[in-house]
């Protein structure tokens, strides 16, 4: 993170096409996301981008219902820090097709809903 986005752009484009459903990485220095594997350098804050991640917190998750670049198809978030540097780290998007998983645990006997919560952020209830 110590370095231009120009001189690290393609390996984090690289990884992103190699991790299957990862949508993209963007690195982010004191909030700003300088960095994408999709786009390549930029400078906008990462709370304007994606809101609903408070990345305050060494690790952070979300469900969101898109992504800018794909604003119609649902994503996980989730946010690593970099230690002992509050408010940078990476951000990865990561396809999310939730059907597979909502049919198999609507077989299971201790299943009993599933509910979308504020800022669809997703929740189980079991019993």
């Amino acid at each position: 993170m110590d370095q231009p986005c120009e001189n690290i752009d393609s390996g984090l484009t690289s990884h992103a096409a190699f991790s299957p459903n990862v949508r993209a990485f963007l690195l982010v220095k004191n909030g700003i996301a300088f960095c994408s594997s999709a786009t390549g350098a930029m400078n906008t804050p990462l709370s304007q981008l994606i809101p609903a991640i408070d990345i305050s917190k060494p690790v952070a998750m979300a469900i969101l219902p898109g992504t800018p670049m794909m604003p119609k198809s649902a994503a996980l978030a989730l946010w690593v820090g970099k230690p002992g540097d509050q408010n940078s780290g990476i951000f990865v998007s990561i396809n999310a097709n939730l059907t597979p998983y909502i049919l198999y645990s609507a077989r299971q006997n201790d299943f009993s809903g599933i509910g979308a919560g504020h800022r669809s952020h997703c929740y189980l209830h079991l019993q």
